[in-house]
Parts: structure tokens; C-alpha cells; sequence
């Protein structure tokens, strides 16, 4: 019985990581508001009901594709300023690629934009509803909520703390 666990356990990743993609797609594709639990079953082989049964909310499942967004910006950007020494140019660098990607994905600045504004109000509502855990949830998802300025994730992804923004 316990060499089933480990399978049922990948099994379930799996899936988990298809809902996942599919929501990261819906989200470029399509925004915030239209990243919903029948719009992430359509992007991917999984059903509407499959979806609710590996995740407890559309709110969860979007906080993991935004950071997987989020992760890739910021290894894009680091990615930019390896193998530049001079502190100025390592930024110009990193300035340059964050500017790229946006311009290659201008609905992607708008999506992180109503992304944080979506999860401060969460938050927000979280706090009134129960004070004591909002500390909590605020430094759960700290790097993703709105005091995350787009100049402090090119200050991280530069990499260099004598670079100020």
C-alpha cells in the first residue's frame, strides 16, 4: 500500500501543475477577470469539477500562476545583469529587459497591476473579517501584493545593493 502513496502523490502534482499552466495562460491571454474555474478547465484537460477538487478557490490558483509569472520576470531580469560588473550598466541592463518584456507583453503590466490591486482588497477583507491571521496572510504573500513596486523587483533581480531605485 505505501508504493501507491508516492504515485498518487506525482499523480496529483500533475495535476495540480495542468491547472496551474492553464490558469497562467488564461491569465496572459485574457486577464484577472476572466481567469475563472471553467476558463482554467477549458485551457486544460481537466474538468470544471477536477479543477475545485485539487484546489479550494480560483483565488489559490491564480496566486500560484502569478507567481509563477512573477518568478520568471525576476529570473529573466537576473538573467540580464549576470556577467555585468559595473553597477550602472548591470541596472540599465535590467532596466532594459523589464521594459523588453513588457513591450513584448503589453497586457502583462496591466495583469500585475489589477493582480496586486485584487489581492490588497483580499487582503483587506481578510483582516476585517479576522485581524489576528492578516499579519499572517500579509507575509504569506508578501513578494506578490501590491507594496511589491515593480522598481524593488529590478533592485532584487539586479541582484547588487549598492543599485538604489
Amino acid at each position: 500500500m505505501t508504493a501507491i502513496r508516492p504515485v498518487i502523490e506525482a499523480n496529483r502534482r500533475g495535476k495540480r501543475e495542468q491547472i496551474i499552466d492553464a490558469a497562467k495562460q488564461v491569465l496572459a491571454r485574457d486577464g484577472l477577470a476572466a481567469c475563472t474555474a471553467r476558463a482554467v478547465a477549458d485551457a486544460s484537460p481537466l474538468t470544471k469539477s477536477a479543477v475545485h477538487y485539487y484546489f479550494d478557490d480560483i483565488h489559490q490558483i491564480v496566486d500560484l500562476a502569478m507567481r509563477e509569472h512573477v518568478t520568471a520576470m525576476v529570473t529573466g531580469l537576473r538573467h540580464a545583469a549576470d556577467g555585468v560588473p559595473d553597477p550602472a550598466e548591470k541596472l540599465w541592463a535590467v532596466v532594459d529587459a523589464y521594459l523588453a518584456t513588457f513591450a513584448a507583453q503589453p497586457n502583462a503590466a496591466f495583469l500585475w497591476f489589477e493582480y496586486w490591486i485584487d489581492t490588497s482588497r483580499r487582503q483587506s477583507a481578510d483582516a476585517r473579517r479576522n485581524p489576528p491571521l492578516s499579519g499572517q496572510v500579509r507575509r504569506r504573500n508578501a513578494p506578490w501584493v501590491c507594496h511589491e513596486q515593480p522598481f524593488s523587483v529590478l533592485r532584487r533581480a539586479a541582484g547588487d545593493p549598492r543599485i538604489s531605485l
